[in-house]
């Protein structure tokens, strides 16, 4: 049975956008964005998000990502 030994919250678009950055790939399990956040909503920190991944900056720390699953809305 797989269980989250870490839950870490944040309080604005923003700092999600910078959590993810901060950490290695494969550090969160799963991201959670409300589409009220304050500042940028759930949906600008979602897009930032994927296209910091999609960006290519992280292919070169040769971190493996092929196994990040995201639902991106067209």
């Amino acid at each position: 049975k797989k269980q989250f030994d870490i839950v870490e919250c944040v309080t604005d678009g923003q700092q999600a956008i910078d959590a993810v950055q901060q950490h290695p790939v494969n550090y969160f399990s799963m991201i959670i964005l409300d589409i009220n956040m304050p500042g940028k909503n759930g949906i600008q920190a979602c897009t930032e998000i994927t296209d910091y991944f999609e960006s290519g900056q992280l292919n070169k720390s040769g971190d493996n990502f092929n196994n990040i699953k995201y639902i991106r809305s067209p």
